[in-house]
């Protein structure tokens, strides 16, 4: 052992240690440690051991040895080795150490106020127990959590963005008083102080927080602040005044609502002023000798105290004021009752009472027992009595005896009821004299605050005069009401409510009901037998422009009568105004015009079949004149069969006359609205060009086009278009015979315009403007008619057939002219919002190959013309006189392979299948048929919208070879 370790062990010399076994030193919780050491090193191991033992001086060491085994030149182990190190310093340091932290970790436990480290992510990584019963967590719960899910949810928000601005560097510490919630769901406020936690090493490692639970303290501020507010209200609540003011600087330190409005100050203001600035400066001595004797407890109440307001008027109020004692200065608190009401009240109550005794109707008070206490001069006059000589009778005396009773029932209903109210009614008294009087009386019970019935006060008026009038009145009522049942015009007066007041015997026995039943009821009821004002089931109401206008209104309605047939009615209101000129009812007269009306409609029928007349005869003529040429014509060709030429010529000027009626029945139908349009999207530009540009071909009349950029295209039939523009081109060139120039614009139209009633959408207008003639205001009216014509040698049906297509296609077209200055037509058709169909090429056509066509038609002629028109062209033809007889060759040439290229189907079968079924019965034998529908009239969904119901095409009747043509090489190329 070397000097070291005798030290360590407290031995003197070496001498003193030989022979020492060491084991009796180890403190006895080591030995078997060391003796374990031992054996193993023995055994060849190296080992390392930390033990306690004592010195030979009796001094606690700690030692840390590390032993080797030690060998011969033969390597058996023969002795140990052991290094060993005093550790008692560090030992004992350590030990201290653990004692402080055990210390403090008990200090830290158990500390009231909750202490937590959260890392930067916002989780505890560290908590006291006290955090976690806080939350009402265990420690296993608590630590991991994060911070903000223990927030309530009401200052999450704030308390994220406060942990973030923590993290962030923004703010080093924060102190907040925030609302936290338990993992039961309760809640409880919290005072929390945190700041940023750094290692020994300088890093930041999270927040470091200390929460108080402050619940009680906030209770408890909220009790006191709930304390306050209650007295606060009360104290500004109360009706008096109540202010406080210091003794001797007479300094106001207080003030309710109900003083600041007496003085009219705000509180504010009021609060800088003194005791001397709300008196009067000359009373203000006085004032202070009556507050010093409240003080000394002389007198607790100071009448009529002068008061001072903002404006300057001086008011007086009753005083009582208090000493009180407020942080060691002397105070007076008075309460302050302004009096001026009860001043006026009192100087009110003299004037009242001389009115009372000098008012025109009469005043009396009766007692408990129902006699007179108190009458006015007006009430003894009118009973006929002085007044000392009604005090201490009853009403009973002054009352018409057959009345009694029934007062009397009145007055025990009302002590029954105890009621306060006033009731009233009209009484037949009797004078002292004997006479009668007609009198009103109001009277209304008096009770004590027990409840005990004390008497009436009433109130008398002679009405004895105006009972007089209106015996009159009523008899003169009697006289207008005889006057007005013996007229045979209906006569109602309506009030604000539509219900009759009332009415004449002819207007109740146009309803069919008695005088009794129609007064009181709503006059839509019995008029139009509705439960709704007429006005609100959008009918044209007299009576209710009368309540609107104030003026006079006239409106025809269709009633139906008592018995069940249709009457048409005239009414005429006229407004009933009060003496302030309001309109407080309205009288209506009531005329049946049901004849009237019957012989108008007979006239409009005749008008009508003068109108179809004239029609017809137009109609006869012009076909007439036009068969005149076919026939004639004709005839002149068959002469001529010798000369061909002459014979061809012939048979043209026949086709001509052809071509010009098939014109004529085009107009006639689409007229009638059996052309029915059939449309495509079109740019309405080319259109409108091409109709102007043909209508004043070879005209001395010029044209100027004005059509706006974005022009809306719209969904029309082309056809039909150019016919109405040139209708209109050519009557403003016929009205410019001398030249002229026709302007056309084209343009855009947004809804919600000015636009006639039906287009509530967007519209393109066309406007077709001259500068001829005009057209007589006179005919106006009428330019649309059906063979109507100013013009020597027109046919009226140009206009009319414009209008028809217009109408058809949903628009509207109206007229503006003045004679001398020209015409101005104007078209509004509905813009489309799709794009417009292209039309290159489709005059155009590429020519088609020779086809195989069956043609069905259940007219002889038709089959024959059709077949001979299809092999001049080339093609094959075969035929089919309805839809059964088309569907069998179909099928057959089919199953033959020989199928069809074309079907021709006429759309209507006399007695048959058409031509829309029999496509759908082709349509399930070849999905891909080719199918053209024909007619003659196009009056149909069909025609108008073919492709919708699988047709390839419109074959128009009558066609000729050119218009076969176009339609084969459209669909055979």
């Amino acid at each position: 052992m070397n000097r070291a370790g005798l030290a360590m062990i407290e031995a003197e010399s070496l001498d003193e240690v030989k022979g020492l076994c060491v084991y009796p030193m180890i403190s006895g919780e080591y030995r078997s440690a060391f003796e374990a050491m031992t054996q193993e090193v023995f055994a060849g191991e190296p080992r390392t051991l930390e033990f306690r033992m004592i010195g030979l001086k009796g001094r606690p060491l700690w030692l840390y040895t590390h032993a080797v085994p030690m060998r011969d030149e033969h390597g058996a182990i023969v002795s140990v080795l052991a290094i060993t190190t005093d550790i008692t310093e560090r030992k004992q340091a350590e030990a201290e150490l653990a004692g402080q932290k055990t210390m403090l970790q008990q200090i830290f436990d158990s500390s009231n106020v909750g202490i937590g480290l959260v890392d930067r992510q916002g989780c505890f990584t560290l908590a006291n127990r006290r955090m976690a019963e806080m939350f009402g967590c265990s420690m296993e719960e608590f630590i991991g959590s994060d911070y903000i899910d223990h927030v309530h949810p009401v200052d999450r928000e704030k308390a994220r963005l406060n942990l973030a601005a923590l993290v962030g560097g923004q703010m080093p510490a924060a102190e907040v008083e925030r609302l936290y919630m338990r993992k039961d769901g309760s809640s409880f406020y919290g005072h929390l102080t945190a700041k940023r936690f750094f290692d020994p090493q300088g890093q930041e490692v999270g927040m470091v927080g200390l929460i108080t639970d402050i619940t009680r303290r906030k209770q408890a501020e909220d009790a006191v602040r709930q304390s306050e507010a209650k007295f606060r209200s009360v104290f500004d609540q109360a009706i008096d005044g109540i202010m406080i003011a210091e003794v001797e600087s007479k300094r106001l330190i207080e003030a309710n609502t109900a003083i600041c409005a007496m003085l009219g100050y705000a509180h504010d203001e009021l609060m800088r002023l003194g005791a001397a600035d709300i008196h009067p400066k000359e009373q203000f001595p006085a004032v202070v000798e009556a507050f010093e004797k409240q003080v000394r407890g002389e007198r607790s109440l100071a009448r009529e105290i002068p008061l001072l307001r903002k404006d300057g008027s001086v008011f007086y109020a009753d005083v009582n004021a208090t000493p009180i004692t407020i942080d060691g200065k002397h105070c007076l608190v008075g309460i302050f009752r302004d009096i001026t009401e009860r001043k006026r009240s009192e100087e009110e109550r003299e004037r009242l009472a001389k009115a009372v005794s000098i008012a025109s109707e009469g005043i009396a008070v009766t007692d408990d027992q129902d006699r007179f206490v108190y009458v006015n001069d007006a009430h003894a006059r009118i009973y006929g009595y002085a007044p000392e000589e009604l005090i201490g009778q009853s009403w009973r005396n002054i009352t018409a005896s057959y009345l009694v009773p029934l007062v009397e029932q009145e007055l025990a209903q009302t002590l029954h009821r105890r009621e306060i109210g006033i009731w009233s009614g009209g009484f037949v008294a009797v004078r002292k004299d004997g006479t009668s009087v007609f009198t009103e009386v109001s009277a209304n019970a008096r009770w004590n605050s027990q409840g005990g019935y004390l008497g009436h006060i009433c109130v008398v008026r002679d009405i004895t005069e105006r009972k007089q009038a209106e015996e009159k009145l009523r008899q003169s009522e009697q006289f207008v009401r005889t006057i007005l049942d013996t007229v045979d015009e209906g006569f109602i007066v309506v009030d604000r409510d539509y219900r009759i007041v009332t009415a004449n015997k002819a207007y109740c026995g146009q309803s069919g009901m008695t005088c009794d039943e129609v007064i009181g009821r709503h006059c839509f009821e019995i008029s139009h037998r509705a439960s709704q004002p007429c006005y609100e089931q959008g009918e044209d109401c007299a009576v209710c422009r009368v309540f609107e206008s104030g003026e006079p209104q006239t409106a025809t309605h269709v009633h139906q009568g008592p018995d069940g047939q249709v009457l048409h009615v005239e009414t005429k209101a006229f407004p009933i105004r009060d003496k302030t000129g309001r309109i407080i009812s309205a009288i209506e007269t009531v005329s049946n015009i049901t004849e009237k009306h019957l012989l108008a409609e007979e006239r409009l029928k005749t008008q009508k079949l003068e109108s179809i007349g004239t029609l017809a005869g137009g109609i006869a003529h012009d076909f007439n004149n036009l068969l005149q040429g076919v026939f004639g014509f004709i005839s002149l060709a068959k002469l001529s069969l010798d000369r061909k030429e002459r014979a061809a010529a012939m048979l043209e000027q026949a086709e001509k006359a052809l071509h010009q009626s098939v014109n004529l029945t085009t107009q006639l139908l689409t007229f009638s609205k059996g052309g029915k349009p059939v449309t495509k999207v079109l740019s309405l530009g080319p259109v409108i060009e091409n109709a102007v540009k043909f209508a004043l071909s070879g005209s001395r009349v010029d044209h100027k086009l004005i059509i706006d950029n974005g022009l809306r295209p719209v969904e029309a039939d082309e056809g039909q278009l150019g016919q109405v523009i040139q209708n209109i081109v050519l009557n403003a060139d016929q009205a410019m015979p001398r030249g002229g120039i026709v302007t056309i614009t084209a343009r855009n139209l947004a809804a919600g315009g000015d636009l006639p009633h039906g287009l509530a959408r967007d519209c393109v207008a066309i406007e077709v403007r001259d500068t001829g003639v005009g057209i007589p205001t006179q005919d106006l009216d009428r330019i649309f008619d059906p063979y109507f014509t100013t013009k020597e040698g027109g046919s009226g049906l140009g206009l009319a057939t414009s209008y028809s297509i217009i109408r058809n296609h949903g628009g509207e077209i109206t007229v503006r002219s003045e004679p001398g200055k020209g015409s101005v037509f104007t078209i509004l058709l509905p813009a489309s919002a799709l794009e417009p169909e292209d039309q290159a090429g489709r005059d155009a056509p590429n020519g088609s190959r020779r086809g195989r066509v069956l043609v069905m038609d259940d007219e002889d002629i038709v089959r024959t013309v059709a077949g001979e028109l299809l092999r001049e062209l080339g093609h094959d033809a075969e035929f089919a006189a309805h839809g059964e007889a088309a569907i069998e060759r179909y099928q057959e040439a089919k199953n033959g392979g020989r199928p069809y290229d074309l079907v021709i189907l006429d759309l209507t079968i006399r007695g048959g299948m058409g031509g829309l079924e029999t496509l759908g019965r082709l349509r399930k034998i070849d999905p891909n048929v080719k199918a053209v529908v024909s007619s003659g009239y196009s009056d149909d969904e069909v025609v108008s919208d073919y492709r919708k119901h699988g047709f390839t095409a419109f074959l128009k009747k009558p066609y000729d070879l050119f218009a076969l043509r176009e339609m084969l090489d459209a669909n055979l190329s």
